[in-house]
């Protein structure tokens, strides 16, 4: 009886540890020029996900700070 109760546990637990790595994944990787065009124009939903994750990358990574202080000097924007 306490066996099916471990084996749902457990596939409950790997599913929210595969969920919280490919988070981690996906904020460590570096922004694209889209996603600083996009924050600098408005372009996303404030409560959307992609929203979330540019604002969160863009919190402890000072490349790409730098990235969005120098495209939001340039002119074509």
């Amino acid at each position: 009886m306490n066996n099916p109760i471990i084996l749902i546990f457990g596939v409950i637990l790997l599913w929210i540890i595969s969920k919280t790595v490919i988070q981690i994944i996906q904020t460590q990787k570096h922004l694209t020029e889209d996603d600083l065009f996009n924050l600098m124009r408005n372009k996303l939903n404030k409560y959307g996900p992609e929203h979330s994750r540019i604002i969160h990358h863009l919190g402890g990574c000072e490349k790409c700070q730098k990235r969005l202080e120098e495209y939001s000097q340039r002119d074509d924007i």
